[in-house]
């Protein structure tokens, strides 16, 4: 099941030239007018590719939040074992009721004699008024009643695993929105600079403090945590780029 992304962003990734993006256009001015950055001509230049940056990197985090796992994914999972432990135990308990001769003492018959027409019949010794379709159909019967219970088990089976696997990917609230829109910021960041953002996870990394403010931009969410972010996001570069680097988007 897709889920939308609940990460609010305040840009538009389709009308990006119309968002205002105060921190960043102030970071990249100021880093420009320092002679920080690798050449790319006139401000101008530089200022587009920090929007397109930008629109990719909301797109990429609006995708990431389409398939965020969440609690209730794992308990979902978890109760559909439940109900399928529910179905094993009841066709368990009927079948074993039926043919375990627990008829002594009701009217209830051993599982094929009830099922089977053919069995019924020879029962009252009369085995030639049996078709051999109605002998079918009732051997049928019997089997798909046993068929259920191993379908049964093999869902519990399956829920169970499905549940263990869910509920290691729960992760917090906006985090893989953050690790992916990191991720176009690296590279973004290889570009302007022509070399890998640092992975130092301390407060004077200026990779973090500046992907803070990008996220502030784009959702109005202040001092959001990026460092848990860092290490996929440069793993995610090439390792020997050419340099000037253009990334493919």
């Amino acid at each position: 099941m897709v889920i939308p992304a609940e990460q609010p962003f305040l840009i538009d990734p389709n009308d990006i030239d119309a968002a205002e993006l105060p921190r960043v256009l102030a970071f990249l001015n100021h880093e420009f007018s320092r002679g920080n950055l690798m050449p790319m001509g006139a401000l101008e230049g530089v200022v587009g590719f920090g929007r397109r940056a930008m629109e990719v990197a909301i797109r990429a985090a609006m995708d990431a939040g389409t398939v965020r796992q969440y609690p209730e994914h794992a308990e979902d999972w978890k109760s559909t074992e439940r109900v399928a432990q529910k179905a094993v135990r009841a066709i368990t308990e009927l079948t074993n009721y039926m043919a375990y001769g627990k008829h002594h003492t009701s009217n209830a018959a051993p599982i094929l004699d009830l099922l089977s027409p053919a069995r019924q019949i020879r029962r009252i010794e009369m085995p030639n008024i049996a078709t051999e379709q109605q002998r079918i159909e009732g051997d049928n019967l019997a089997a798909a009643l046993l068929a259920g219970l191993d379908a049964a088990r093999r869902v519990s089976s399956a829920a169970h695993i499905k549940h263990k696997e869910v509920a290691s990917r729960i992760v917090n609230f906006g985090q893989v929105e953050r690790a992916a829109f990191a991720t176009i910021w690296a590279e973004a960041w290889l570009t302007f600079y022509g070399k890998r953002p640092s992975s130092s996870k301390g407060a004077a990394n200026a990779f973090t403090a500046f992907l803070e403010i990008a996220w502030e931009d784009a959702t109005g969410v202040k001092e959001a945590p990026f460092a848990a972010s860092l290490s996929k996001a440069i793993a995610s570069l090439p390792p020997k780029p050419m340099i000037p680097y253009y990334p493919d988007w």
